[in-house]
């Protein structure tokens, strides 16, 4: 770290007491993980405020009633992120304490922020920040935006996102831990315990995830602290593996980082609204057999038992053909919607000896090479499981439903 600090006796001699006067709560930490970030001096930088370090325990402590008192984990300058804590989905778990206040301020927070592409010390943001508001018993997520709205309204300087009571009452001095998710469909989740993790609150989790925050998508992590004194234990931070699903929890990793295999239902065929749902953000349905291999998949992978473990499951890809069940990608062609004249056949991986009926092999290649090599296919009418490709047997692709997700899905490359 570039800058290196101790304030002030008063500030070293207010650490040692909050530490001391609260030896008995840090109890609840002796198991906390070892990955805290505070003990990289390298990873943050001081952007404003008065603030101690304990090196021996990698605490941080803001003994002043600063206003937007700043720790960010990205360059002195305050315009480059830290490429640690960039991470599209991630974890970040945060164990802290406010302390006891002077002065008459009707409002007082503390927390942290994250998407933050640069932090200054003014005008700061753009970012999110959670922060606790302890006289209120409130935890609130809002966006920084003074570096955006400049001189514009003093409403636009911060935008309050959501705000909700907690169900217990902030005590000064208490250790408390606040955990954000952040999905890959940038949605987020917001969780706080009081107890040092043994029982969380979710305070956040509209519809699944917290989905009103969806300007900043890039940006690192800080500290952030406004009108109160505060102590930072740890800030731990975790990616999580990025998926191509729309609903994470019960799609799987195809090629590894570049496709995905995401169960769902859907009408209407493969090129509309509706499946292209089932990618996350950042992902679409493979368009080709073209496409796919340029992603790392191969027909060895297309047909993995180990991967493709259900054998009632197909999952498709946009790759068709004009029939005969000879695919574009044969011809080193693609389909493209409203201007190629047909659709004929579905092409997309499955279990080796899958149980779903009928499918058919057929195989299409890519530079020459296999990629594919199972089809479903009709002669108008026929459903394969939860597969119903339509009456009309030249454009299964643009007919094609799936009423349950026990038969599959799509395959989501990463775009």
């Amino acid at each position: 770290m570039n800058q290196f600090f101790i304030i002030s006796l008063f500030g070293i001699i207010a650490l040692c007491n909050a530490i001391k006067n609260r030896a008995q709560s840090r109890l609840l930490l002796a198991d906390e993980p070892s990955t805290n970030a505070l003990c990289d001096q390298e990873a943050w930088n001081i952007m404003k405020g008065d603030w101690s370090y304990n090196e021996d325990e990698c605490i941080l402590y803001q003994s002043e009633s600063g206003i937007n008192d700043l720790i960010w984990f990205g360059s002195e300058d305050g315009l480059i992120p830290n490429n640690e804590f960039v991470h599209q989905s991630f974890e970040l778990t945060v164990t802290m304490s406010i302390e006891s206040r002077s002065g008459s301020p009707a409002y007082s927070a503390s927390g942290f922020f994250f998407r933050s592409t640069q932090s200054l010390a003014v005008p700061q943001g753009p970012d999110y920040w959670i922060m606790v508001y302890p006289k209120q018993n409130r935890l609130v997520f809002s966006q920084m935006n003074a570096a955006k709205a400049g001189d514009g309204d003093i409403d636009d300087l911060w935008i309050k996102l959501g705000e909700k009571d907690l169900p217990f009452d902030i005590e000064y001095g208490h250790i408390y831990t606040i955990q954000l998710v952040a999905r890959p469909d940038y949605t987020y989740t917001v969780s706080i315990s009081n107890d040092g993790g043994n029982q969380w609150y979710m305070i956040f989790n509209d519809a699944g995830s917290f989905t009103k925050a969806k300007d900043l998508k890039f940006g690192s992590i800080g500290l952030r602290t406004l009108n109160v004194p505060t102590t930072f234990y740890s800030v731990v931070y975790a990616p999580v593996s990025d998926s191509g699903c729309a609903n994470a929890d019960n799609g799987f990793e195809v090629v590894t980082d570049n496709i995905f295999a995401c169960p769902g239902t859907f009408s209407n065929g493969l090129f509309g609204e509706e499946v292209a749902s089932l990618c996350s953000a950042g992902y679409e349905i493979c368009k080709s057999a073209v496409d796919a291999q340029n992603k790392g998949l191969t027909v060895d992978i297309c047909y993995d038992e180990n991967i493709f473990t259900d054998r009632n499951q197909f999952f498709a890809t946009q790759e068709t053909s004009a029939g005969n069940f000879n695919c574009y990608s044969n011809s080193d062609l693609v389909y493209i919607p409203g201007v190629t004249e047909r659709a004929d056949d579905i092409w997309g991986c499955c279990h080796p000896y899958t149980t779903l009926y009928p499918i058919y092999n057929r195989e299409c290649r890519a530079k020459g090479e296999t990629v594919f090599k199972r089809i479903l296919a009709n002669g108008g009418g026929q459903i394969a499981g939860d597969w119903d490709l339509g009456n009309h047997g030249g454009f299964e692709a643009l007919n094609a439903q799936l009423t349950d997700s026990a038969s599959g899905g799509v395959l989501c490359c990463k775009k």
